[in-house]
């Protein structure tokens, strides 16, 4: 399991498979959820802003921010992210 998938289970309580990470966010394919198929987080300070795209592809519907740790920014930043 990727370090980005741990963040997006201990912050959000989802289950995602990492597609796409970037600079500053990752995106992930939401598993068996029923209602999402697509979230985004974007990296901004000490803070991680979920975005989910539900199944009918209209506007996100589920938002979050959760704060993160001083050991998930040097983990993250050590895979190469910025914030």
């Amino acid at each position: 399991m990727f370090f980005e998938e741990q963040l997006l289970k201990k912050l959000f309580n989802l289950d995602g498979e990492l597609f796409l990470g970037g600079v500053s966010d990752f995106d992930f394919n939401i598993k068996n959820s029923p209602d999402f198929e697509y979230a985004n987080i974007r990296l901004k300070g000490n803070k991680a802003e979920l975005r989910c795209t539900p199944h009918t592809k209209i506007e996100a519907v589920l938002e979050g921010v959760a704060e993160l740790s001083y050991e998930e920014i040097a983990q993250l930043k050590k895979d190469g992210y910025k914030f």
